[in-house]
């Protein structure tokens, strides 16, 4: 059976779509992909009367997908695999019904309900309610199923159905998950959005999930010591990573040209055009999603602040001064090697805790390293990096402009600051560089440049000012990248019909190349957004008939869970520093470990389930 595994090289597909027919031709991922890791992407996908948002993640003989669907009226949902699965589907928010396509009589799938059922190679017809559905489906080729089977007896009787029947049932096995299978769910994204994951640790996370939620509790193994940052992975082969004078920067994707140009050999240039304005299409209704998302969460996260008020600094500063003092106390005592580890869990735990609110200061930082001796990895809050920097140039008045976390944002902030410090003139319209660069970069900067002269504006004093879209271009032609400048182009330019009848067929490639790209970055934004700790009341707004009044009512509901946590928090900081001796201090850590998952780890919001 081991040998049946590792023959199977090619990827386990599910395809979720609102299309009953399956795909005439399956993907063939024939990208370089590392194989020592698994292969993760996100999708994007706009539905006739709502959208469709995938993140799915190729392990080696299994499949995870995490689906969220936001649909204006009642939208089927077709999940259809490739070749025979055993299915674990997590249902997480709101209620549906879901059939076999072979099967007229429908079953009811409530929140916070699993289910383990052998789909074989049928489609499976979910029937969403208008709303926001999201679910968690761990897809397993039967042969590994088979090979669990035989190290975890629970899994038997489902092996036995994979063996012997063809006919299926979607009740097999039924059963709520509590708040643990929900904090394993966020452990395991936790872990796969900011490490690479080999595909031995993916299977390992997803089979103590599989099992957790089936009764058996398999503890999660610590991550590898030589685990690896996203970020560190992608940039060690990228010395010339954000090199302006590069030949070929991260956007200038001459080989998927190449690609894109080979695969449209067979349209007309009717037909290529049709595509182009579909995915114009597509393209614009993804951003004005993504920007109204953004705008939601800021007027939540406004909301968020102003109810809280000072309780978030407080409860961080409560977690860091609990830290503090572990430190402090614990240089009073000899301690054995095995108690240096349980003060350390603490330290971390409590620095781990203070970071989830707001961006650890320096100081915990260094305690953080000191105890864990790994460097500390934080996303800083956008909003949080503006200030920083409004911080450090607050000298030089400069009136920076906000993060929201798009590409455009980034362009027009790095300008911002290089001229608020001499370091950047007007325009590079006239740079003796230019000779150096991509002679398709130089070309369509002079061509947006000169069309776009509205942009300029000369003040009395005869100072000459520019706007924030001629901003963008000067960014992305310091960069070499071709992508901001080309969607630049379609957003000014592509409305006029003999415009685009001008271009040639390579010209719309490069077109389509850049909004696929930009789609891209579109999806990695929205899974940051996603991974928000307060992302969890943009669903408490889009179901309720109320929005942002049912919002203020679970964000006050916080604040007094907040307000009883903060009393715990002092508490257990005097307990510690009242402790005399070694034997009672080590009670006081042990203690607050033991209750820590229980009692002092943060959830996301809302706290109160709805």
């Amino acid at each position: 059976m081991t040998q049946r595994l590792n023959e199977q090289q090619s990827f386990l597909q599910v395809i979720l779509s609102d299309q009953p027919e399956p795909p005439l031709v399956w993907r063939n991922f024939d990208e370089p992909i590392d194989p020592t890791f698994i292969f993760f992407e996100l999708e994007h996908i706009i539905l006739t009367d709502g959208e469709l948002s995938l993140f799915s993640f190729y392990g080696k003989d299994l499949f995870m997908r995490l689906a969220t669907c936001a649909s204006y009226r009642d939208q089927k949902l077709y999940s259809t695999p490739n070749e025979p699965v055993v299915t674990f589907h997590i249902q997480m928010v709101s209620d549906h019904y879901s059939r076999f396509s072979d099967d007229a009589n429908p079953n009811l799938w409530i929140a916070n309900q699993n289910r383990l059922f052998w789909q074989n190679k049928e489609t499976v017809i979910y029937e969403l309610p208008y709303g926001v559905c999201r679910h968690l489906d761990l897809f397993f080729r039967p042969d590994l199923f088979l090979e669990m089977a035989n190290r975890y007896p629970v899994l038997r009787e489902m092996a036995m159905e994979v063996k012997t029947s063809t006919s299926k049932s979607l009740d097999f096995f039924v059963a709520l998950h509590d708040q643990d299978i929900n904090d394993l769910v966020d452990q395991l994204f936790d872990e796969l959005g900011k490490y690479m994951v080999s595909k031995e640790r993916f299977q390992h996370l997803v089979e103590c999930l599989l099992l957790r939620c089936m009764g058996v509790f398999v503890p999660v193994e610590p991550m590898p010591d030589d685990v690896i940052t996203g970020a560190d992975y992608y940039l060690k082969d990228e010395p010339t990573y954000a090199s302006p004078s590069d030949d070929k920067p991260l956007y200038y994707h001459r080989e998927e040209l190449e690609k894109l140009v080979e695969s449209t050999k067979s349209f007309t240039k009717v037909e290529l055009k049709n595509k182009f304005y579909e995915e114009r299409n597509v393209y614009f209704e993804h951003k004005k999603t993504v920007v109204a998302f953004n705008m939601l969460m800021e007027e939540i996260k406004g909301c968020y602040t102003r109810i809280m008020g000072d309780m978030i600094d407080l409860i961080a500063d409560s977690y860091f001064a609990i830290a503090t003092c572990l430190d402090r106390q614990s240089a009073n005592y000899p301690l054995a090697e095995v108690d240096l580890e349980i003060v350390t869990e603490a330290i971390v735990f409590a620095c781990n805790q203070s970071a989830e609110l707001r961006v650890l200061p320096p100081d915990g930082v260094d305690l953080h390293d000191k105890w864990s001796k790994k460097p500390f990895y934080q996303d800083m809050n956008l909003d949080e990096l503006s200030v920083l920097v409004a911080q450090v140039v607050s000298e030089v008045d400069v009136n920076s402009p906000k993060l929201d976390g798009s590409k455009e944002s980034t362009a027009i902030f790095a300008e911002y600051m290089k001229a608020s410090f001499g370091l950047k003139h007007v325009s590079y319209f006239m740079d003796e560089q230019e000779k150096d660069k991509p002679q398709e970069v130089v070309e369509l900067y002079h061509m947006l440049i000169q069309n776009l002269s509205d942009e300029f504006t000369i003040t009395e004093d005869g100072e000459i000012r520019k706007s924030d879209l001629i901003r963008i271009l000067d960014f992305a032609y310091e960069m070499n990248d071709m992508v901001p400048m080309l969607l630049i182009e379609i957003e000014h330019f592509s409305k006029d019909i003999n415009y685009v009848e001008k271009q040639s067929s390579e010209k719309i490639c490069w077109w389509l190349l850049a909004m696929q790209e930009r789609n891209n970055d579109l999806h990695e934004r929205d899974l940051m957004l996603r991974k928000d700790r307060l992302f969890g009341l943009v669903d408490v707004y889009e179901s309720a008939g109320n929005g942002m009044h049912t919002v203020e009512s679970y964000i006050r509901q916080s604040k007094a869970v907040f307000v009883d946590l903060l009393s715990k928090l002092i508490k257990v900081r005097f307990r510690i520093e009242e402790q005399t001796s070694r034997g009672t201090f080590m009670l006081c850590v042990k203690s607050f470990i033991k209750a820590g998952e229980n009692t002092y780890k943060l959830q996301k919001e809302p706290i109160k389930k709805y």
